[in-house]
Formats: structure tokens, sequence, C-alpha cells
């Protein structure tokens, strides 16, 4: 019982839907913006690949989620770590606001400045035993206006119009 817990949280999947255990890779810690990937041969091979450059002294982080699972919102992508792998994600992309949901500042560009970023921002509260996330609006990166909702739900529905014009292969 205990290999197979191991297995299950440590396994990294290989050709042919088998899993395998690799002493050193499955020691490396999750990221959500990982530096490096894992690539399996088919032979069972394993290699880290570096997605960007990697300096001395910095910690080596793979993803634990799928490319696809990576799209997803950071409330989301928690979730999912602490469904299957029970940890709660602190990484530098869940701790900032969401990368996923954000639009240029209007006030930035209404004074003709470069626009700032205003996005969606979780906070974690403990309620009793339970925990909660609760999701705000940041004020602008660059000239800390308050957005107004109704300006952030029409660019959402901008954006949600313009994904439903996109042909169905693309979606």
């Amino acid at each position: 019982l205990r290999f197979l817990q191991v297995l299950r949280v440590n396994g990294i999947e290989v050709p042919f839907s088998f899993t395998g255990l690799y002493n050193l890779a499955c020691r490396a810690n999750h990221s959500c913006a990982p530096c490096c990937r894992v690539s399996v041969a088919e032979g069972g091979q394993l290699r880290i690949v570096a997605l960007r450059p990697i300096l001395a002294g910095d910690e080596v982080t793979v993803s634990y989620l799928s490319e696809l699972e990576l799209l997803e919102v950071g409330s989301v992508r928690r979730k999912m770590l602490e469904t299957t792998w029970d940890f709660r994600c602190t990484c530098s992309r869940c701790s900032a606001p969401d990368d996923r949901r954000s639009t240029l500042c209007r006030a930035c560009i209404g004074a003709g400045r470069p626009s700032g970023l205003v996005a969606l921002q979780t906070r974690t509260v403990q309620l009793g035993g339970a925990t909660a996330e609760l999701e705000s609006w940041s004020v602008c990166s660059k000239c800390g206006a308050v957005p107004e909702a109704s300006v952030l739900t029409e660019s959402e529905n901008i954006w949600v119009r313009r994904y439903e014009q996109l042909p169905s292969w693309c979606r």
C-alpha cells in the first residue's frame, strides 16, 4: 500500500501508459511557472529540459500539471493540485494576480500613458476549519486606479464575443 501511495504522488507517466519512478526527477518541486519540463523518450529515458535560462542557485522546478491544465485560472490549478498531490500551491504565479484574467487599465489609456494591468486576484481566508478563496480585481499596476465593475464586465463580454466568433476547431 505504501508503494502505491509513493507511485501515485511521485510517478511520472511514460509511453505506453506506464508510470515510472525516477530517483532525482521525482524530487523536483512544482511550479505553475516552471523553469523546466520533464520529457520521457519511448525507451523510458527521462530528460529534464530547461524552458528558460537557469542561474546557479535557482531552484529547478517542473509542473505537476499538464500543459492544458496550466492554462486554467489559479483557483482551478490550486484545486487540482490539492486534490491530486495534497498541497496548496504558493508558487510565484499562484501568489500574483491571475495572469489569465487581466485587462488594460482604461484610466491609463484615457490619460494617454503606457497602460498598466488590472487583474483578478485571489485571497485565501480561513473560516474555522475550512479554507475559502475570495476573488476581487486589483488596482492598476501603473497608476493605482480602482477599476469600475461595469468596465470590467464589458471587457469580459467583449472577449466572450470574440471567443464565440472563433472557428470551432480553434476553441
